[in-house]
């Protein structure tokens, strides 16, 4: 697919290329991309996982476990990380470090929740640039349904379905960069200039786990 020089304001004709793979319980998505002009490139997804059988129930007993994710990334202005460190999990709703069912986190008061109408934060994961790592997993006791997920990203947008037509009935888990990166030198660069390769890749692996 090619973003033309000027499409949405970004400059240089950007070529992506995105190739699905399914092998055995495995489904993986890996992102090429390359520019004939510096320009910003952060490529995600927007997945929503409802493992129950009863795909009209919410995913308040949906666990999310990140062991990895010790930090998540302050919003404002609607959903933006416009300033501040990013934060520690430890001592917050949004430590997922250890499985935590959704319906808990949502439940709770909490500013950032608030800001948010649930969770829609990015949470940071620690390595290497495009090193393959586990992000973590989500499980649905009901079904027995064990999803994990495994990234080359550096972060992973967690949102709780907070403003679809039936409140939290599934939650995406978007692996990518910081967002709002350009504005914040602080973060890792998302700029891709003529002569690199863009490439990232996400796995999602299945498996039934009975409780």
């Amino acid at each position: 697919m090619r973003s033309a020089d000027g499409d949405e304001g970004f400059p240089g004709n950007l070529d992506v290329t995105v190739v699905f793979t399914i092998t055995g319980n495995k489904f993986s998505m890996e992102y090429y991309a390359t520019t004939d002009a510096p320009t910003v490139v952060n490529l995600t997804h927007h997945v929503y996982f409802n493992l129950d059988d009863d795909h009209s129930q919410t995913i308040y007993k949906h666990v999310l476990c990140m062991p990895s994710a010790d930090k998540f990334l302050v919003v404002e202005n609607g959903g933006i990380p416009v300033k501040g460190e990013p934060c520690d999990v430890q001592g917050t709703v949004f430590d997922f470090t250890s499985p935590k069912a959704l319906g808990d986190v949502l439940s709770q008061k909490d500013e950032q929740l608030t800001e948010c109408k649930g969770v829609d934060h990015t949470f940071l994961l620690p390595g290497k640039d495009n090193d393959m790592r586990q992000l973590g997993s989500l499980y649905c006791a009901s079904s027995g349904r064990l999803v994990i997920i495994s990234t080359t990203q550096p972060g992973a947008q967690v949102y709780t379905g907070n403003y679809l037509p039936k409140e939290n009935n599934a939650v995406a888990i978007e692996t990518q960069h910081y967002p709002n990166s350009p504005n914040r030198p602080d973060f890792p660069s998302t700029l891709l200039r003529p002569g690199e390769k863009y490439y990232s890749k996400t796995e999602y692996e299945f498996t039934v786990e009975q409780a």
